[in-house]
């Protein structure tokens, strides 16, 4: 996701096998809203600008919600310019599940000569569930909730979950990191 870094480091104090080490290191785990694996709205908006206008909140015209209220016949005056409240469902998600994260790759790194599976294999495997836990907090967030007549137009009360298109473009990818972009 464009815009965002997390970063997940090992705090144990353990030993580990230099060559896995050296083997995780090769590669990088990328989650979230990905350029050539999330798809675009149906308008040509990129997935990954409208998460982070989501994530940190922003300015909107309200020149769109207005002609959907006008189509709709609703009596309801939008402002011309409103605030969309930051909902921070990528951060939020970290907060909550980063030392989750921590133990799986340090208990990976102990056991991986009894595992026997390979980095991007495992990378694969904590980045599903990863992906899982950015669609449940988006899902479940306690955001702010949408204003009234945004709750009037599009007939839902639940943030972030207008067409469910941004939460089902949440994805994953292992790349090299000489690679990464």
């Amino acid at each position: 996701m464009t815009g965002s870094n997390f970063t997940l480091s090992i705090q144990e104090k353990k030993s580990f096998d230099l060559k896995t080490i050296e083997k995780l290191q090769g590669k990088v785990l990328q989650v979230g809203f990905l350029d050539g694996k999330s798809a675009d709205y149906p308008g040509g908006e990129k997935v990954a600008e409208v998460a982070i206008k989501l994530e940190y909140g922003f300015l909107a015209s309200g020149e769109a919600l207005q002609k959907e209220a006008d189509r709709k016949g609703l009596k309801i005056k939008v402002p011309e310019i409103f605030r969309v409240p930051p909902r921070p469902f990528m951060q939020t998600n970290w907060n909550e599940n980063k030392s989750k994260y921590q133990t799986k790759v340090s208990n990976y790194i102990s056991s991986f000569e009894k595992t026997k599976l390979t980095p991007t294999t495992f990378f694969n495997l904590l980045g599903a569930e990863i992906k899982k836990d950015i669609q449940d907090s988006i899902t479940n967030g306690d955001w702010e909730a949408n204003a009234p007549f945004v709750i009037a137009i599009k007939e839902s009360s639940r943030p972030l979950m207008d067409t469910g298109h941004m939460r089902q473009s949440v994805t994953w990818r292992v790349v090299d990191a000489e690679t990464e972009t």
